[in-house]
């Protein structure tokens, strides 16, 4: 059997700073949970800077 390769835990470096995959899965997450609400509160009639405030 070969040997299975692991995925680096770093995704990129900008000089000093190392970007990981889970800080941009976990990112990922929270803006798409926020455009989703967004789309939600027009739905409702929410205003849009209660959002935001939340």
């Amino acid at each position: 059997m070969g040997e299975i390769e692991s995925i680096d835990r770093i995704a990129f470096e900008l000089g000093p700073i190392t970007i990981y995959w889970y800080g941009i899965i976990i990112g990922s997450g929270l803006l798409l949970g926020w455009i989703l609400a967004a789309r939600e509160s027009k739905k409702v009639g929410m205003e849009k800077e209660l959002l935001s405030d939340l």
